[in-house]
């Protein structure tokens, strides 16, 4: 009887062991490093995937292709060799690897944020004309990946190489079903942030999307930005840092973080109107609040179509907002002081930075009169799965930002 009960142990043991095994993502043993020679492609283009394996023998693995929604869209087969970096500071060198596994972007495939074995991004941009171009924060998510527990930021690196691994971002998975429901409603392009240097590759769309990590910007980036507001192109921030430290030089495959210092310098040091003069808002005139709603100053307003409540459910920490005056406990925007030609609170809160008293909300921005205008929804935290991924208000307002500003 015992002899039976220990054999029928075993087969419950042997079960579960082989139940672990069959679900276990073999990719996750298999892929130490993984990343690609650009940055973004159109479709038809042939992407380079440079990828590394502790193992000492040369692996093939059939790799799933999915949208950022998780669908699959394709598979190929990935070729993993051992492989070495040729540098001991990946951080400023890159891994430098050798082998590669090609893979040509399908032509049917659309403008898209997809992804590598549901985790490395691979970006798809558009030559067709777009209504909305969504930027990705491929440059600001690199710098802010670590390597050994260090970054660029802490580890005050000179240079910042594309070449090494990136995983994709809470803040994009976060906005995955949103993305989804952008691209069923409207023609969509997605590049990178780097990629705002040149603005022929979003010049002609009525709206840009900057979400998410945005905290280093290069001069050529701001002066692009610059440009298509001002040739009244309308822009949707929903970005904390946004454009708050300034990246000198881009080249290659190389950001350049030096000009007369040797790492990634404040913009409030080289340009103290920057980045107020190019989005309206700048954190320092906002700051960090505990409390989790905004107030709907008017419900009546465009942006709150659908909405029911008097206050907006955001659970976030750290805010952005243009500099404000209060009066009878309700900010109003000091136009004169950003020399802007018109601006709104439609949503507010108190927030605090310093032991100065700023402000949290949403708010509609416009530099002059014949400009683009620009909403901001208040923080890089509204992306988050916990946020517009569970929250149908956020969607709900989310979605009315874009068509006020398409309108």
């Amino acid at each position: 009887m015992f002899k039976e009960l220990k054999v029928i142990k075993l087969l419950i043991v042997v079960s579960l062991l082989a139940g672990i095994i069959f679900k276990m993502d073999f990719s996750d043993l298999a892929i130490q490093e993984l990343y690609t020679d650009q940055l973004s492609y159109h479709k038809g283009d042939t992407v380079k995937i440079f990828c590394s394996s502790e193992s000492a023998f040369p692996l093939n693995l059939n790799m799933d292709l999915t949208d950022v929604t998780g669908k699959l869209m394709t598979t190929f087969d990935l070729h993993i060799t051992k492989q070495k970096a040729h540098s001991t500071n990946t951080l400023r060198d890159g891994l430098g690897y050798e082998n590669y596994t090609e893979f040509i972007i399908p032509t049917q495939f659309k403008s898209g944020i997809y992804l590598i074995d549901n985790k490395y991004p691979l970006i798809v941009k558009s030559k067709e004309k777009a209504v909305i171009t969504v930027v990705f924060p491929f440059m600001n998510n690199i710098l802010y990946q670590p390597v050994n527990y260090t970054n660029v930021f802490s580890n005050n690196t000179p240079f910042a190489s594309f070449n090494r691994t990136c995983n994709i971002d809470s803040y994009t998975q976060g906005m995955a079903d949103f993305f989804s429901l952008l691209n069923s409603n409207y023609q969509v392009n997605y590049i990178t942030d780097i990629e705002i240097e040149n603005n022929n590759s979003y010049k002609s769309s009525d709206l840009l999307i900057i979400y998410g990590k945005s905290t280093c910007w290069t001069p050529e980036m701001k002066t692009g930005l610059e440009q298509y507001i001002k040739e009244g192109g309308n822009l949707l921030t929903i970005a904390s840092y946004i454009a708050n430290n300034i990246c000198w030089q881009y080249k290659k495959n190389q950001i350049t973080l030096v000009d007369s210092s040797n790492t990634v310098s404040s913009w409030q040091q080289y340009n103290s109107t920057m980045p107020l003069s190019l989005i309206g808002a700048s954190y320092s005139y906002s700051g960090y609040s505990d409390d989790k709603k905004y107030k709907i100053k008017n419900i009546n307003h465009p942006l709150f179509k659908g909405i029911n409540q008097h206050e907006i459910d955001i659970d976030a920490h750290l805010f952005v907002a243009p500099p404000v005056q209060w009066h009878n406990n309700t900010p109003s925007i000091k136009l004169a002081l950003m020399n802007y030609y018109d601006g709104e609170v439609l949503a507010y809160s108190n927030a605090n930075y310093n032991n100065f008293k700023g402000s949290k909300g949403i708010f509609m921005l416009q530099p002059d009169s014949i400009s683009g205008k620009t909403i901001s929804l208040g923080s890089e935290d509204w992306c988050l799965s916990k946020n517009i991924g569970e929250k149908e208000q956020l969607q709900t307002i989310t979605k009315n930002a874009i068509d006020l500003l398409l309108n």
